[in-house]
């Protein structure tokens, strides 16, 4: 498979995962809810200030731990940091 094609279905999936994420929780909101933007004001306020800040902060967080590992494998010149053809 191409890489450009992985790359295409892994952000697609990470875009799914954190539409369902923003839906879950001690408040259940509808992913149509959200599609449409038909929030009342509490929900609109779990969603903005609660849930998405923290989707946010955990992707960052997530490509950050994976640079920094990729990094340093390849400081120490790791075999499994190598690239395949």
């Amino acid at each position: 498979m191409n890489r450009p094609i992985i790359l295409f279905f892994l952000i697609l999936l990470l875009a799914l995962v954190a539409l369902g994420s923003l839906s879950v929780g001690a408040v259940s909101i509808h992913i149509a809810d959200l599609l449409s933007g038909n929030l009342s004001n509490m929900e609109q306020t779990i969603v903005l200030d609660i849930r998405a800040p923290r989707i946010c902060l955990a992707a960052l967080v997530g490509a950050g731990v994976a640079t920094s590992g990729a990094a340093i494998q390849g400081l120490f010149r790791n075999p499994l940091a190598l690239r395949l053809p």
